[in-house]
């Protein structure tokens, strides 16, 4: 069975991308499913927000072909959570696999012996280059953390354009209002104008509060912090 495949992207940094993958991967191994955390960024925040270092190999050696995904995958500590870390060497395959004729789907090969997980949640980069390219094809559905401002905004056409070109048949299942600020009316203004593009994919609002960005410095999910 293939997994559902969920990338979390938005070509537009500092939205909460990495935050919501950690939770949303959390979220779905804590009600059962067999979940796999993989981190394409190469700052590799996913390993740091649960508390872990990444080991070697991690997915820059099995884009290059030297490991196999499964070498890769680390446990989390969590039932039922599993994470494929990422490394800062992730940037050098970016000539690579750009001159490579079937660069773009060098992901969806590497994944393809994967078994036993239900959900893969992708964090991506804020650039929508090869290796967000790569998840973009290989991935089944599309989340699109925004925070409520204008400039947020915009990196959804940018991903829209790219899915575009891609011909990718991936599946857009919501917009994430993040950062969300009831006092502010631009934030109340940015969330009418997303109901009005995108109606019910609309997720409700993540609001602004300190846990959610104290809890990746103690290695933990939201729902471990605010325990």
């Amino acid at each position: 069975m293939i997994p559902t495949r969920i990338a979390i992207t938005n070509g537009k940094g500092g939205v909460g991308k990495t935050t919501c993958a950690v939770n949303i991967g959390y979220s779905l191994a804590y009600l059962g499913y067999k979940t796999l955390l993989v981190d394409t960024d190469s700052q590799g925040h996913v390993a740091f927000c649960l508390g872990l270092e990444a080991e070697r190999p991690t997915l820059t050696e099995v884009l290059l072909e030297m490991a196999e995904a499964e070498e890769a995958i680390q446990g989390s500590g969590r039932e039922n959570l599993d994470i494929l870390p990422s490394s800062p060497k992730i940037n050098d395959l970016k000539y690579m696999l750009a001159n490579d004729p079937g660069g773009r789907k060098r992901l969806q090969r590497t994944l393809e012996s994967l078994q036993g997980y239900e959900y893969c949640v992708f964090d991506c980069s804020p650039s929508l280059d090869i290796i967000t390219q790569n998840v973009l094809v290989c991935a089944n559905k599309l989340l699109i953390p925004v925070e409520t401002k204008d400039l947020s905004i915009e990196g959804i056409a940018r991903i829209g354009n790219v899915v575009d070109e891609l011909r990718t048949p991936i599946e857009l299942i919501g917009v994430i209002p993040n950062k969300f600020d009831p006092r502010r009316n631009l934030d109340k203004d940015i969330l009418e104008e997303l109901g009005g593009i995108f109606g019910e994919r609309v997720a409700p609002v993540v609001r602004e509060t300190s846990k959610i960005g104290e809890s990746p410095g103690e290695g933990k999910t939201i729902f471990e912090y605010d325990q």
